[in-house]
């Protein structure tokens, strides 16, 4: 995910106006609070009070915005974030800053499935990275973790395990911040993906230990490591643990619902996997008519959304309702054509 660092000193020492660093106090801890709908507010507010002449802060103010565009899953605009941020970064020389922006690119690319495009950026945030003088082994290792995911995402399964291993090595030296528990979880994430449920099971416990230790049992936070561990039980046949741990996720998302809308709407529709392996077919219909209607509203956001809705006018053409499954799979096919075109626009 995403690379953020709130440093408080960078602002509190500028000449940005009082409401310009009250703005920004307040967007970052709204950010923390996984708040991305204010978080946005207040961060855009703060960048229109930041002098053009500061441009170090406007571009870590562009770069934070574009993550929480990214969490809200409004890519093209966190595109343009990142592209802002990067381009007076390199105008700065900032090579270590430079590297970390190309890396939040390349990760937001291969969200979208636009994967030469993503690789090209994690190589040359990697390059950046690794040139840089002196060497700062933080960056470096948040680089690695960006490459790994862009190798997962492109079915690269033992580089990125050899990437995320390296990262994870470099990240047990560092004596300053760096979030070890996103690696962990891409690291249980991949190991799913190869069959070593074993290992899946134990790195994602891991990465959830530390993320309740840190952050509290309710933070939404939690939930990437709970999904992942759910499909690893669904992947061993262990199917009420599975159970467990989507209720758990679903619990603390539905609590910040207009944040977090997209991501129930997988969770439900997992479960509802989960509930036919239980036996509980009507349970199954009810999450999956409930995770159609909000992805219904988000069928620009990704192609899973699309896939929701359309598994549920296949259940409304069991049932016999056919007019309305064929709406459904009208504005699926809509959808998909418009998400189609986006792609196509890129090179």
């Amino acid at each position: 995910m995403p690379y953020i660092a709130i440093v408080l000193a960078i602002w509190l020492q500028t000449d940005t106006t009082v409401q310009g660093r009250i703005s920004l106090q307040r967007g970052y801890s709204e950010y923390a609070s996984g708040h991305f709908a204010a978080a946005e507010r207040l961060l855009a507010e703060a960048l229109g009070q930041i002098p053009q002449d500061n441009a170090a802060l406007r571009a870590k103010v562009l770069g934070d915005l574009g993550n929480v565009y990214t969490e809200q899953e409004e890519f093209s605009t966190a595109e343009r974030a990142y592209s802002q941020s990067l381009s007076i970064l390199q105008k700065l020389s900032d090579s270590n800053n430079s590297a970390l922006m190309l890396q939040n690119l390349g990760v937001l690319y291969s969200l979208q499935g636009r994967n030469d495009e993503a690789l090209q950026a994690v190589v040359q945030a990697l390059k950046l990275s690794e040139s840089t003088m002196p060497a700062d082994p933080a960056i470096h290792a948040q680089v690695l973790v960006g490459l790994g995911i862009v190798q997962y995402r492109r079915n690269n399964t033992r580089q990125a395990e050899k990437t995320f291993n390296e990262a994870l090595e470099i990240s047990r030296t560092l004596k300053g911040p760096f979030d070890a528990t996103a690696l962990l979880n891409n690291l249980g994430a991949l190991y799913l993906r190869q069959h070593k449920f074993k290992q899946a099971e134990a790195v994602l416990r891991r990465a959830l230990q530390l993320k309740e230790a840190d952050k509290g049992v309710s933070d939404p936070a939690l939930t990437p490591e709970l999904n992942a561990l759910a499909a690893t039980y669904m992947a061993t046949g262990k199917f009420t643990e599975a159970e467990e741990q989507c209720e758990r996720s679903l619990k603390i998302l539905e609590s910040r619902r207009p944040d977090f809308a997209p991501a129930i709407a997988r969770v439900l529709h997992y479960l509802s996997y989960i509930y036919v392996k239980l036996g509980r077919n009507t349970d199954s219909e009810m999450a999956l008519g409930e995770a159609a209607k909000i992805a219904h509203d988000h069928l620009s956001k990704d192609s899973e959304m699309a896939q929701i809705v359309e598994d549920y006018s296949n259940l409304l053409q069991r049932r016999g309702q056919k007019q309305e499954a064929a709406n459904l799979r009208a504005q699926v096919k809509h959808a998909r054509a418009i998400a189609d075109l986006v792609v196509r626009t890129h090179p």
